[in-house]
Formats: C-alpha cells, sequence, structure tokens
C-alpha cells in the first residue's frame, strides 16, 4: 500500500503532452488538467489540455484563454463526466522549479471562485542541454525537430504541487505517479469537433528520456515561512532579469544549483558573463565567469575581483560587469 503522503496521478501521454507543448515555445505557455479526485483525495489526471488560441504568452506569465477553457470544460463535464482539477505551465529558463506568488494568488481566486477545496498544479521548467547532446530515443526516433529550442535540445523537468486547502493559496510539492500508455479520453476525444484541435498533439514524438520529475527526489512539504521567502526571491529574480534583458538588448539565462543560481548574460559578440548568486534575498555575489562560445572557453574571475566588496542586491549584477571589463581590460594590456 502506497504511503499516506500527496501525489498526483497522470498518464503517461498527459505528461508527455505539456512536455512537448512547453518544449515548443521560448515563452511561457500552460493549460489546464481534467480528470477525478479518488477516494483519498488524491487528483487523477485523465486530460491535460493546452493553451487556447487567445492565451497570452509573455516571457514570465502565461493566461489561458477563458472562452476557450470554458468551452472545453462544458464539454469534458457534460460528455465525459471529468472535473477541472487545476492547471499546468512552464516556468522555462527562469530556473523557478516551484510556483510563483502570483500563481499561489491565482489559485486562491479560482477556489474561491467556484467553491473548490483542494487544486492541483504542474510547473513545467527547461533544461537546455548543448547541441549535438540530444540523445536517440530507441522507441520514437530522434528528437522531434519542435523539441529543441535556439540553443539545443531541451529536457523538461515537471514538479507536481497541490493546494489543499486551495483558500490557503500555499502549494505543497507532491509526488508525481505516471500511469502508463495514452490516456483512454485521449482516444475517445481525438475526433471530437470542439476538442479534437485542442488534443491532436504527437505525444509520443516527445522522448520519454528527455522528461524527469522533480517531485522524485523532494516530496517533503516546505513550512509556510520558507515559501514566502522562496515566492518573494523568484519575484525579485525576475524583475531583476527584465532588467538585465532591456540593459544588454538579449535573453539572460538562468541556471539553479546546489548553491544558488547562475545568471548569465551576454555581454559581447561570442561572450558571456556568468554570475553566480545565493539562494536567499538580498542578491549575494558568490562567483564570477567569463565564458566564450566553447564549453571549455570559462575563466573563473574570482580570485581577480574583491567579491566581498560587491554591493548586495540588484545592483550587484552592474557591478559584477563593469568589474568583470576592468580584469580584461588589464588582461587585453598586459598581453599587447
Amino acid at each position: 500500500m502506497r504511503a499516506s503522503r500527496l501525489y498526483v496521478s497522470i498518464f503517461e501521454s498527459e505528461l508527455r503532452t505539456v512536455a512537448l507543448e512547453a518544449s515548443s515555445r521560448t515563452d511561457e505557455t500552460g493549460g489546464d488538467l481534467f480528470g477525478l479526485w479518488s477516494a483519498g483525495r488524491r487528483p487523477v489526471i485523465f486530460l491535460a489540455v493546452g493553451p487556447g488560441p487567445d492565451a497570452v504568452h509573455e516571457r514570465a506569465h502565461f493566461g489561458q484563454d477563458v472562452a476557450f477553457l470554458s468551452s472545453v470544460a462544458q464539454v469534458l463535464q457534460d460528455e465525459c463526466g471529468l472535473q477541472y482539477l487545476g492547471d499546468w505551465h512552464s516556468h522555462h529558463e527562469l530556473g523557478l522549479r516551484s510556483p510563483s506568488s502570483g500563481d499561489a494568488e491565482h489559485i486562491r481566486r479560482i477556489a474561491r471562485r467556484n467553491g473548490f477545496d483542494s487544486m492541483a498544479e504542474l510547473i513545467l521548467t527547461h533544461l537546455p542541454e548543448p547541441l549535438g547532446s540530444c540523445e536517440r530515443d530507441d522507441r520514437h526516433g530522434p528528437c522531434a525537430a519542435e523539441t529543441r529550442s535556439h540553443d539545443g535540445c531541451v529536457r523538461v523537468e515537471i514538479g507536481g504541487f497541490m493546494y489543499a486547502p486551495a483558500l490557503a493559496g500555499r502549494p505543497v510539492r507532491c509526488d508525481v505517479t505516471l500511469l502508463p500508455g495514452e490516456s483512454p479520453f485521449r482516444k475517445h476525444l481525438i475526433e471530437h469537433p470542439v476538442l479534437g484541435a485542442a488534443i491532436m498533439r504527437p505525444w509520443q514524438s516527445f522522448p520519454r528520456s528527455r522528461l524527469s520529475l522533480s517531485s522524485e527526489s523532494a516530496t517533503a512539504s516546505e513550512p509556510a515561512g520558507s515559501f514566502r521567502e522562496r515566492a518573494s526571491f523568484q519575484k525579485a529574480l525576475a524583475k531583476a532579469i527584465g532588467a538585465l534583458e532591456r540593459t544588454h538588448e538579449s535573453p539572460v539565462e538562468v541556471y539553479e544549483k546546489e548553491f544558488g543560481y547562475v545568471i548569465v548574460v551576454l555581454v559581447g559578440p561570442g561572450v558571456r558573463l556568468g554570475i553566480a548568486i545565493g539562494p536567499t534575498l538580498p542578491f549575494r555575489l558568490l562567483g564570477l565567469y567569463r565564458m566564450g562560445e566553447g564549453s571549455h572557453d570559462i575563466t573563473d574571475l574570482s580570485a581577480q575581483i574583491p567579491i566581498s566588496d560587491a554591493p548586495a542586491g540588484p545592483r550587484l549584477f552592474q557591478w559584477a560587469h563593469e568589474q568583470s571589463q576592468r580584469v580584461c581590460d588589464r588582461q587585453g594590456e598586459a598581453g599587447a
């Protein structure tokens, strides 16, 4: 018998469907989850639906097409007896593997408006890998073209969360239990005049080998205090990333590490700056790296700058850029 901890059950076809949708975009996307609640109040997801035609896709925001969601929910309730369980959406390459404070508030509004006691949520994150590292999936051939981003194959990590009670608006990380094969409802509805177009994506084209479940190694509930701190950090980080992108006029990459995060900024033709920071506010500089085009062309600048003098907070990013530029200028003068 399974332990009493929280978990979400979902058919493999639905998990790979949302991974395929998330991997095909460079901005946020999402959709909705439908199924039934078990006797133990665990959600069983039978169908995952993607974004509607009028959904809003931005780098740090996704808004579902409400009219589309309403029509889909009505059909699934009337013809299949399936209930709305919650939603899924991507955080892409920001490295944010948990719901944000805005996500929690969104769940709270839906629960209040509809009288829901519990809701489920799946968060998808891009884990980019270098071009050429895309392994061949024995069952489905090479990684499909639409599962490749601008910088290589995309591995998608999925985390499961429960809101119980939903009105509290605090997500608790939970296991994701995979049900093998294709959902019977997907097979039944593929020809449906309303839902056919919404669920017709070839889920088999996203290799299972490029899908990972973050809850496999982290299932413990988090205290409310730590969630609020993480949500505040994520909001501040998203704001800082937006400012960096406007300053440098190019996308900023963010990678979550055991020690915190690495922010990668394009600072010149073929040259990137890696800024390592801790996982809490205010932002604190841990290291600085100069990266060229090759994977081995990385220079650790940490020993050449006074890291202890770095300002705390958003100003450290500009300070780190200025310091790295001075080091490179000195190296250029010495080599002249």
